[in-house]
Order: structure tokens, then sequence, then C-alpha cells
């Protein structure tokens, strides 16, 4: 509901405080120590008086908060131009990486904010195919660069084992997501990714009306929106 009125008024969300920035690290002690390090040192250079016993203000926080998260998204470019001219394979699986990214970031954000979707609060995908090389490089890609964690969820139509792709919550922010759920995820089809990547808002919309249809259709039973075996 916060996202959906944050929306309507076009207001940025803030992602401030202590829990915001606990749920932002995803367990990794380096997304937590790096943004606080940042919100410190802007507070030194804004404030020579400052000490331990002087509060962030919430604003520097959100700000360094929003800077990393940007940061670490735009990594993938750093990474793209440290390659050689040998790799140009490997620099257009990583540019599909980007896109991939940009547009799951829209998905996410297309369906917390849609106020006829069930459970929105979903950073996930699982795949119900097997991808093909291609696709299947360019997800190992993003989680070797940490912008995806996998895990195994169990499918409730008796398909077994899905593998499943987790956003990194660094990169809430900068897609204006809800960081501090992992509840359920949607489930995807190799075709699904490809037309993200390929056709990023017509995929998306395409995506959010079978989802709709999903939700009307199967109120009780539904593989939709099944919770991760994390």
């Amino acid at each position: 509901r916060l996202f959906q009125y944050l929306a309507d008024k076009k207001i940025k969300k803030r992602y401030s405080g202590f829990a915001n920035i606990v749920h932002f690290s995803s367990g990794i002690l380096r997304n937590f120590l790096h943004p606080c390090y940042n919100m410190y040192n802007k507070v030194q250079d804004d404030n020579h008086d400052f000490s331990m016993n002087t509060f962030i203000p919430e604003p520097i926080q959100n700000d360094m908060i929003y800077k990393y998260s940007n940061d670490f998204f735009e990594e993938i470019e750093r990474v793209i131009a440290g390659l050689g001219h040998n790799s140009i394979e490997t620099k257009n699986r990583l540019k599909k990486l980007k896109l991939l990214l940009e547009g799951l970031g829209k998905l996410f954000y297309k369906r917390l904010t849609d106020k006829n979707s069930r459970d929105p609060r979903i950073i996930s995908f699982a795949l119900k195919d097997y991808p093909d090389e291609e696709l299947q490089e360019i997800l190992d890609y993003g989680v070797t660069e940490s912008f995806l964690h996998k895990i195994f969820t169990g499918s409730k139509s008796g398909g077994g084992k899905l593998d499943c792709y987790v956003l990194n919550r660094a990169l809430c922010p900068s897609f204006k997501l809800d960081l501090s759920s992992l509840r359920g995820r949607i489930l995807l089809s190799s075709k699904d990714l490809k037309d993200i990547i390929n056709t990023p808002a017509k995929a998306v919309q395409t995506i959010l009306g079978a989802s709709i249809n999903t939700n009307q259709q199967q109120l009780f039973s539904n593989d939709y929106d099944d919770e991760s075996d994390e």
C-alpha cells in the first residue's frame, strides 16, 4: 500500500533506517559496511564536529543507500569496459544481463504498484523450463557478479524443484522496490526472459496480464506465487 501511495503521489521511497540497511545488505557484510562508511564520511565532511554520539541525518542515510545501489548496478558497465577485444561474446552476454535486470526491475515495480496484484512484494522468479545455453550463461553471469542469488524452490504442480533467482536487494533502491520481503516468486518461462531482454515494455505488460488472469482463475490453488524454499 505504501509503494502504491508513493507511486500515485510521485514521491521517492526512502530507504533510511537500520532495519532497511540490514535488509539492503542481503546478508553480505560488504553491502552493510560500505554504505555506513559512506554515511559516516559524508557527515564528517559536512560537520567537522561530528562525534560518535551524533546521529547520521536521515537524508544522508537515504542518499548514500541510493548512491551505493546505483553504483552497484552500473558495475556491469565497468566490468564490460575492463574486458579485452577478444571478449565480444562475454560483453554481449553482460549487456543482455543488464537489460534483463532493468526489465525485471520494471516488472517487479509494476507488480508492486499494481492495485490488482496479489502478493505483489516479489523480487524473485522461478524458471518453469530449461533455458538455452545463451540464456543460462546470462543468468550464470548474474549469479557470478552477485546481481542474482540462485536458490531452488518446489512446484505445487508436482514438477519437482525449480531454479529460482532472487534479485540482490542492494539493487532494490535503484529499481524502487520493497527490499524487506523475499516472500514468493513469479513463475517465468525462458521466452519471458528473452522478451524482457528484447522488448521489455511489451513483455512486462504481457506478464502482468497473465498474472491478473491467473489470480482470478486460481483463488485457492496457485503455482504462480508459491513461497520459496530458502
